[in-house]
Parts: structure tokens; sequence; C-alpha cells
């Protein structure tokens, strides 16, 4: 035919760590039952952290929830730049503070790759970000009329996030805009949840909005090391 129909919205990912498995104590917790070690660690990962993080006001349970991220990467061997990058994004950033990267994008780029990820007109945005009061779960809200030609994206990585992040930033001079615009586009469309879309939107905003800081991300790192390396919650890979 002429006209290629649109595939059905790609489906969720296999199951890997959810909001509530995140939330358990340290010693409950199985760091090897997120996804299969030598892989790429999905963002889905991190965004679940992310909602688990929003979705509480105690430091105890923020603590928990990061530091039980940090040690599904290690138990999965993630590098120590994938480990890093993972922290970075928990900050809404794709690089350290003192590195200086910029990503350059402000509401006009971010809600141009929105609609055009999600098939939202404009003034299906705007209501939804008028209902909301936020962008980010503006986008989660309009995520349900995303299709896709053909084969859809492979699911966004931790690492390919942060790359992805960067590319951004490093477009600079005539068409930076666009090639922002274009790339913020490609990581929208692979994303596989509400919760990926509504934290890549307030990552690319500056802000993920969910209250805890490098305060709450470094001590879950030291203890996710310590639990790491004592053997705490699960069983050692083969």
């Amino acid at each position: 035919p002429l006209v290629r129909p649109l595939a059905p919205r790609a489906p969720p990912p296999a199951p890997s760590l959810d909001a509530t498995t995140l939330a358990r104590p340290l010693a409950d917790f199985d760091p090897v039952a997120g996804w299969p070690a030598g892989t790429p660690p999905p963002y889905a990962a991190v965004a679940a952290a992310l909602a688990a993080v929003d979705a509480t006001k105690s430091r105890l349970a923020i603590g928990r929830v990061y530091a039980n991220l940090f040690r599904a990467l290690l138990a999965a061997g993630a590098s120590g730049d994938c480990v890093a990058g993972a922290g970075h994004l928990l900050l809404g950033a794709a690089a350290p503070a003192h590195a200086g990267v910029e990503l350059g994008v402000g509401p006009a780029i971010v809600s141009a790759a929105i609609k055009g990820a999600t098939g939202a007109s404009a003034a299906s945005l705007r209501a939804a970000a008028r209902k909301a009061g936020d962008l980010g779960d503006a986008a989660a809200s309009l995520r349900g009329g995303q299709a896709f030609l053909g084969r859809p994206p492979p699911p966004l990585t931790i690492p390919g996030v942060v790359e992805g992040l960067l590319d951004i930033a490093r477009a600079t001079g005539a068409g930076a805009a666009a090639a922002k615009q274009a790339r913020l586009h490609s990581l929208l469309r692979a994303a596989r949840s509400p919760d990926e879309t509504r934290f890549l939107v307030r990552t690319a905003l500056g802000c993920v909005r969910v209250g805890a800081g490098w305060r709450s991300v470094l001590p879950a790192l030291g203890a996710a090391l310590a639990a790491h390396a004592g053997g705490v919650g699960g069983a050692e890979r083969a």
C-alpha cells in the first residue's frame, strides 16, 4: 500500500525495577533482580527512582531508593561512568555542575519536541499544561497518543540518555534550536512510560522537582558501595 498504517505504540519494556521495589529496606532488596548483567541499564530504573522519591517526604525513604538503584547498577556490573551518569540524572543533569554543561533549551523547544513525540496539538498541550501545572506532567498525560511508523525505537538506557542530553548541549550556532529539538524529540519518542516522559521533560528544563539533591545522592552512593562490598541483600551473580 502507498500509506503504511501506524504500528501500535511500543509495549513497555520487560519488568526491571519499579518504585515500590526500590523503596524496600536494603536488607530486603535484591540488587540482582533488575536486569541482566552486561546489558545497558535502562533509564526506566532512574525514572522509577525519581517517581518513588517524588512520592515521599521521608529522607530515610529517599536514601533507600537511591541506594537500591545504585546497588542494582553495581550488581549488574555497570561502569563507573554509568553509575556517575545515573547520579547526574537523579539530579536532573547530564554532567557534574563543575563541568558547566548547559542544555540551552527552553519551554518553546521542549514543547515542540513534546508535540512531535506525542502527536498532541499546541492547544492540547497548553490545556494539559494548565491542568497539570507542570510541562513534564502534561507530556506524561499526552503520551497515550504516541504511535510509530514501523518498528518502535529501542528502550532508553542510562548511557543513551546521558549522551543524548550532551548532544543537545553541544548543539550551537546556526540551526542549534532545530538540532536540540530533534534530539529531544528522539529521546521522548523512545520513552516507554509516563515516568520516563515526565522526568525527561523536567530534566530538559533543568529541574526534576523531586525535592532531593546531591545531599541525598552522595550518601546513598556510599551506602550502596558498602552494601555491595558486604553482599547485603540478594544473591551474588554467578
